[in-house]
């Protein structure tokens, strides 16, 4: 991985070499600005990829630690971040089933009031809709 990286960083610096030369020659200064840009954006990203490379190299110690340490140690992190994620999934879908369950409250008792002023045709089918929609709370309360 280190010799990928010098091999792209030499790379990238030959391309504003070669930027450079054609740059005396061509005048078309949208096409240079274009190149300009996109070789800065490389170079940017191959230093952040050097940099994030140096911090995991020297935090893991991987060269002085056997080969099963460190496969262990990249597990109970897969594991570590796998039920973390999952924890947090769960509280976001009970808070989006509670934001669901709040917006149908209120519809419940609109059905309520109007029901009372509207007589006992309305209270059949109003009771017969609050059974769905409880039987659906139900239902989503056990996902």
């Amino acid at each position: 991985l280190e010799s990928n990286l010098k091999k792209l960083e030499h790379d990238c610096k030959a391309s504003w070499d070669y930027l450079a030369k054609i740059s005396k020659n061509d005048t078309s200064s949208s096409m240079k600005q274009k190149i300009n840009d996109y070789l800065n954006d490389v170079a940017q990203r191959i230093h952040q990829l050097k940099a994030i490379y140096r911090i995991a190299f020297n935090r893991l110690e991987v060269p002085s630690l056997k080969p099963m340490a460190v496969f262990k140690m990249v597990i109970e992190f897969a594991l570590e971040y796998r039920t973390t994620r999952d924890k947090i999934l769960q509280q976001r879908k009970r808070l989006a089933d509670k934001r669901e369950r709040n917006k149908t409250r209120g519809k419940i008792w609109a059905l309520e009031q109007s029901g009372k002023e509207g007589g006992s045709e309305v209270s059949g089918s109003r009771r017969l809709a609050q059974t769905q929609m409880n039987a659906e709370q139900v239902a989503l309360s056990f996902h």
